[in-house]
């Protein structure tokens, strides 16, 4: 990706005992033109996700829920994106050179998702932490159209922390779609193909599906 090249570029000239800060400068105006493509994008993606997120939600908990991603890009996105970005690196460049490392930008990013009017990192219970999680990793798979690209489904240790009621709809809702791979140590789920890792070897045990 080229805003990673620019970072390390532009953090090994912050390393430098002597800095060019012309050089710093023609850097860091590559990487806000950079920037505010990834921002557009992120935004736009963000904005599809939130399109089915509460829908995903309801249907893996059987309840009418509403949840939304809220995108916190490290400058606010509008048509004076560039100008700002330029005041925020040139604020931030004496403590990038102290630092050693720029300290600004995309890759310092984040987001939160509100699940029924309240942030779920901060209020939300185990089991709608998880839910959510199930939710954003299915979400990719619905917002592509061509049936032959759709992504497969990987879904890690999503069992443990869910009550049966949920496991159920889980896998019900998850039979509709084309590919899903389940890790877990402990196997019930009816007409599933099994493959058991043990000591480094994989041993398929049934082919239903």
């Amino acid at each position: 990706m080229m805003f990673e090249k620019l970072l390390r570029e532009r953090n090994s000239i912050l390393k430098s005992d002597i800095i060019d800060k012309i050089q710093l400068k023609v850097v860091t105006d590559q990487m806000i033109d950079v920037e505010e493509t990834v921002c557009k994008y992120r935004a736009a993606y963000i904005n599809e996700i939130n399109n089915i997120l509460s829908k995903l939600i309801t249907k893996l908990t059987g309840e009418k829920e509403t949840a939304k991603l809220v995108y916190l890009p490290f400058i606010k996105l509008d048509d004076k994106f560039k100008v700002s970005c330029a005041r925020a690196y040139e604020h931030n460049v004496e403590s990038d050179i102290k630092h050693k490392m720029t300290q600004l930008g995309i890759h310092r990013e984040d987001m939160k998702m509100i699940l029924n009017g309240k942030d779920i990192s901060e209020q939300g219970s185990q089991g709608e932490n998880r839910i959510a999680v199930i939710a954003l990793k299915v979400a990719p798979y619905f917002l592509i159209e061509d049936k032959s690209a759709k992504p497969i489904v990987i879904l890690d240790d999503v069992m443990s922390e869910l009550d049966d009621d949920h496991k159920r709809r889980l896998l019900t809702f998850i039979k509709d779609l084309e590919q899903v791979f389940i890790t877990t140590t402990k196997t019930n789920i009816k007409d599933a193909s099994v493959f058991e890792v043990s000591q480094h070897i994989i041993t398929r045990r049934n082919a239903k599906w």
